[in-house]
């Protein structure tokens, strides 16, 4: 439809659709081609178009294709970047690189974001603002990789500290040999059981929210084990 504008020298026509094809397909060189066709027929008012008289508009050219590029570079990166999709894990390391990169990404997209906003005061950037919303999206789902990834962690380390305080109260359930503190175990217990059913309740939590947990459930597999294990041993005193 946009093409059929344009056949018809109607560009300000043509613009949304092509608008609505790059956002499906943002490095398509087709679309790219056809929006740069189209912006050549606007003057927009109060703006220098960059397709008229370039010789005379020699730096902000310049800047424009040296933004537009970059632009591109930093689009098809965070198109590729494994992180923006990855399951979380429970390694440590990946929460780091995960911050780097989004550090990394996020200092280029506000340089970017400076440059724009100075062509902006000259030309018409409508057709850069489409690749700024992609990176933009983006740059989102890789800090929400990022939070989630804290969150898987931060939840297996509450696992971790939970089942280490159960061993440690199985060691000592173990060396009991009279029973005049069983009721004081019994009381430590229904504190770990709690503990036990606030971590089931934050797992639940996650995979109604259609997050694979499967790497979590184990480790909390193994907690449970270790805690009806402590169970058994205070029934038998």
């Amino acid at each position: 439809m946009g093409y059929l504008f344009l056949s018809l020298n109607q560009p300000l026509k043509s613009i949304p659709y092509i608008r609505s094809g790059l956002e499906i397909e943002p490095l398509s060189s087709l679309g790219q081609a056809l929006m740069r066709q189209a912006q050549s027929g606007l003057i927009p008012v109060g703006k220098k178009s960059k397709f008229i008289a370039p010789e005379k508009d020699d730096d902000f050219e310049q800047l424009y294709e040296d933004t537009a590029n970059a632009l591109m570079r930093l689009l098809k990166e965070l198109l590729a970047e494994p992180f923006c999709t990855a399951p979380p894990t429970l390694e440590p390391e990946i929460l780091v690189k995960i911050k780097s990169k989004h550090d990394e990404y996020l200092a280029r997209q506000t340089k970017l974001a400076k440059d724009i906003q100075v062509l902006d005061q000259e030309i018409d950037i409508s057709d850069l603002e489409i690749h700024v919303a992609t990176i933009q999206r983006k740059l989102k789902q890789l800090e929400n990789s990022y939070s989630l990834q804290a969150l898987f962690l931060e939840i297996n380390s509450q696992i971790q500290n939970e089942m280490e305080a159960v061993n440690h109260l199985i060691e000592k359930v173990e060396g009991i040999l009279s029973l005049n503190k069983t009721l004081s175990e019994d009381n430590e217990i229904q504190i770990l059981m709690d503990r036990c059913d606030f971590i089931a309740d934050r797992l639940d939590d996650l995979g109604s929210k259609n997050i694979e947990i499967t790497i979590l459930e184990q480790s909390y597999m193994k907690y449970v084990s270790r805690l009806e294990l402590l169970q058994d041993l205070l029934e038998e005193n």
